[in-house]
């Protein structure tokens, strides 16, 4: 009984995938993943590179910045430390960003994982750098060296 359920199951996936497949044939498909990748990295780059200003005056600096254009699509921004900034400071940049959902993220990134940092200890090393992945799901990946 429960191998004649399955095979149902599986019928009814199959259908419903194949008729999903004579819908959206390779051509369009093609070309609408195309178009959404270039506007949702175009979009994330636009709301970073706005935020950069204000991500430097909290304290970061950009290293390097790199697209991956895929989908979803990856933007990878690395920072290094700058300078010291108080937290009441960094408060009111993050609420300055209200408006910026990408560069909120990787500000409040930024500040947890140099959080996170003065609980960590690895011999000789110390934190250098900072990968803030935007994308599905987002990461952050912090570089000891």
């Amino acid at each position: 009984m429960y191998k004649l359920i399955f095979r149902g199951f599986l019928a009814l996936s199959l259908t419903t995938f194949v008729t999903y497949k004579i819908v959206f044939d390779d051509s369009s498909v093609s070309e609408i993943e195309h178009s959404l990748v270039s506007q949702m990295t175009t979009s994330i780059t636009d709301d970073l590179d706005k935020a950069m200003p204000l991500i430097a005056e909290a304290g970061y600096k950009v290293f390097s910045i790199q697209a991956q254009l895929s989908l979803p699509p990856k933007v990878n921004a690395i920072f290094e430390f700058d300078h010291v900034v108080d937290p009441q400071k960094q408060e009111l940049i993050l609420k300055a960003l209200d408006n910026n959902t990408i560069g909120k993220l990787v500000l409040s990134s930024l500040i947890q994982a140099f959080a996170l940092d003065e609980t960590i200890t690895i011999r000789n090393m110390e934190l250098k750098k900072i990968n803030v992945t935007v994308g599905l799901p987002p990461s952050v990946t912090v570089d000891y060296r």
